[in-house]
C-alpha cells in the first residue's frame, strides 16, 4: 500500500511536465497561456519548494474574522498544511510524506487519507502546485467568473479526479477550478489572487470555495527555502491514553443502540457508541454543566435535519472501561437524547477498539495491537470524515461510499440520486427522522440488497434524505448488528465477524 501511495502523486504531477501540441485555439495552447502566467511548472527545477504562511477568514457582522491561520511547507510533491485554532490552541493537519497521505484532527489523533478522499487530495496538490499545465486537457466550454469572461479546460490526471479549469484566455489565469465535476466528491474554489514566491514565480495566493464564507489568503510566500523532509511527517499527539484494561468490559445493547458508561473530569456518564459522529466527543447541554466544561469556542454540526449550534471545551479525563484518554477538545449542545452524549471518532481514533455484538462487550487496546490474525472480513475503512466509510454494491450494480453508523438506529440513508441518477426502484411511503439538526421528513422503503465482499445484506429498509447526494449512504444499527468488529483506526481498517443472533 505504501509503495502505490508513493507513486501517486509523483507520477500525476511528473506526467504533468511532457510538452504539449498546441494550435491558438485548443486547449493545450491555453494550457501554455496559463504555464506563462505563472512562469513555472512542476517539475521544471524553477521552484522546487514553498514555505507561506497566511490565514483562513471568515464574515462575521461584516467583517473579516481569523477562523485559523495557516502554514504550508512544500518539497516538490511532499507537503504538510498546518491550520491553527486561535480559541483552543489547537492544530488540524494534512499531508503528503511521499509514503502516504495522512491528516490529524484538534487532538493530534492521525489517520491515513484513501479512497475518493485520496484522490481528491491528488487533484487539489496537482493544481496548488502548477502540475495542470502539462496534463492533455480539452475544451468544455465557456463561463464568466466574477464578470471575466473564461473558457473551460477539463484535465484528468492519472489515479485523481478530473478538474474543470476556468481560465481568462486574455492573460492564462486561473479564476477558478471544480475538482471532480459532476462526481460525488465535486468541489469549487474561486481564484481570487496570485502572487509571486520567487521573482516572476507565481503561486495562488488567495481562494475561496464558491458560495463559502470562508476565505484563505496566504500573505508570506517564500521559494526555494530549505524544507527538511522530517517537517513534513505528521505531528505528536495531543490527546494521551493511559492503558490499564486490556480485557472486555461490557455494554448495554438494546434494539437499535449501544450504551457505556464513561467517566469525564471525575462525572459520570451513560453514552451512545456512535461511529456516525466523526467530530468525535459530544455531550449534553445539562452533562457538561455537571462535569464542569467551559466553552472555549463556539461552533456549527451539520448532520441529519440541517445544523446545530455547538460549543467546544477542553476535556481533562474521559475514563472508559479503566482506560484513561487526557487532554481532548469535546462539543456539548443542546439536543434530546436518552444519554449524556455520543461518542465516536475522538475514542476510537487512537486506538484498536473491539465491539462485540453477540457477547455485549467493548475492549479498548493500544494501538500497536496486530489484528491481521482476526477471523472475519478484513476491509480498508476511509476516515477522512472522522467516520468508518467503505465501498459497497446497492442492488449488485452500484458503487456506493458506505458509512458505518452504529448511531443511526435501523436503516440504510442514501439522497434522491439513487433514484433519479442511479435509478434504483423502491417502494416508498414516508419517515419522521431526527439527526443533530433536528427532524426531516423522508421517503422510505425497501432496497434489494447492500453487499461487500461476501456479505450480501438483503432487503434493508431504505430512507432517501437530502442530506446526503451522490453515492454516498449511511449504514446503520440493523447492518452492524449482525457482526462483532475491530476497528483500527490507527491504520484505516477493519474487521466484521458474522455471529449468529
Amino acid at each position: 500500500m505504501k509503495r502505490t501511495l508513493a507513486a501517486l502523486l509523483s507520477l500525476a504531477l511528473i506526467s504533468s511536465i511532457a510538452p504539449l501540441a498546441a494550435r491558438a485555439d485548443d486547449a493545450a495552447s491555453l494550457l501554455a497561456k496559463h504555464r506563462a502566467f505563472v512562469g513555472w511548472q512542476f517539475g521544471d527545477g524553477s521552484l522546487t519548494s514553498l514555505k507561506a504562511t497566511g490565514q483562513t477568514t471568515s464574515k462575521k457582522d461584516g467583517k473579516d474574522e481569523i477562523y485559523r491561520s495557516l502554514t504550508l511547507l512544500r518539497l516538490g510533491p511532499l507537503f504538510r498544511l498546518t491550520r491553527h485554532d486561535p480559541k483552543t490552541d489547537r492544530d488540524q493537519e494534512n499531508g503528503y510524506t511521499g509514503n502516504l497521505f495522512w491528516q490529524s484532527e484538534e487532538n493530534g489523533f492521525k489517520s491515513p487519507v484513501i479512497g475518493d478522499a485520496q484522490k481528491a487530495q491528488i487533484s487539489t496538490q496537482i493544481f496548488f502546485n502548477e502540475g495542470t499545465t502539462g496534463l492533455p486537457g480539452e475544451l468544455r466550454g465557456n463561463a464568466t467568473v466574477d464578470g471575466v469572461a473564461c473558457t473551460i479546460v477539463r484535465v484528468t490526471p492519472t489515479n485523481a479526479f478530473a478538474m474543470d479549469l476556468y481560465e481568462d484566455p486574455t492573460t492564462g489565469e486561473y479564476k477558478r477550478v471544480v475538482i471532480d465535476p459532476d462526481g460525488t466528491n465535486e468541489a469549487t474554489l474561486d481564484i481570487l489572487a496570485y502572487a509571486d514566491a520567487l521573482p516572476g514565480k507565481k503561486v495562488v495566493a488567495k481562494y475561496r470555495g464558491h458560495g463559502s464564507r470562508y476565505t484563505t489568503e496566504y500573505t508570506s510566500l517564500q521559494g526555494n527555502l530549505p524544507v527538511a523532509p522530517a517537517d513534513l511527517h505528521p505531528p505528536a499527539d495531543v490527546a494521551s491514553w493511559t492503558f490499564a484494561n486490556p480485557k472486555p468490559f461490557n455494554v448495554t445493547i438494546t434494539d437499535d443502540r449501544v450504551y457505556f458508561e464513561a467517566v469525564v473530569n471525575g462525572t459520570k456518564g451513560r453514552f451512545i457508541l456512535d461511529t456516525g459522529n466523526g467530530v468525535g466527543m459530544s455531550f449534553t447541554g445539562t452533562f457538561a454543566a455537571k462535569a464542569g466544561l467551559k466553552e472555549i469556542e463556539k461552533g456549527t454540526a451539520y448532520g441529519i435535519g440541517g445544523a446545530n449550534a455547538v460549543h467546544y471545551a477542553k476535556v481533562d479525563s474521559f475514563v472508559v472501561g479503566g482506560n484513561t484518554l487526557s487532554n481532548v477538545i469535546a462539543d456539548y449542545s443542546d439536543f434530546g437524547l436518552d444519554a449524556d452524549g455520543i461518542i465516536g471518532y475522538t475514542m476510537l481514533a487512537g486506538v484498536i477498539s473491539r465491539l462485540n455484538f453477540s457477547d455485549h462487550t467493548l475492549t479498548i487496546e493500544e494501538p500497536s495491537t496486530d489484528i491481521a490474525q482476526v477471523k472475519g472480513v478484513h476491509t480498508i475503512i476511509d476516515l477522512s470524515s472522522g467516520q468508518p466509510t467503505l465501498p459497497m454494491k446497492l442492488d449488485k450494480t452500484i458503487d456506493v461510499n458506505a458509512t458505518l453508523d452504529s448511531g443511526n438506529p435501523l436503516y440504510v440513508i442514501a439522497g434522491q440520486d439513487m433514484v433519479f441518477k442511479y435509478g434504483i426502484r423502491m417502494v416508498r411511503g414516508q419517515l419522521l427522522a431526527g439527526g443533530v439538526g433536528g427532524y426531516e421528513v423522508e421517503e422510505c422503503g425497501h432496497i434489494d440488497d447492500l453487499t461487500v465482499g461476501p456479505i450480501d445484506f438483503q432487503t434493508p429498509s431504505t430512507c432517501l434524505s437530502p442530506a446526503f447526494s451522490g453515492r454516498d449512504v449511511l449504514v446503520g444499527f440493523s447492518f452492524m448488528k449482525n457482526f462483532d468488529f475491530v476497528f483500527d483506526y490507527p491504520h484505516s481498517a477493519m474487521v466484521m465477524t458474522p455471529h449468529s443472533q
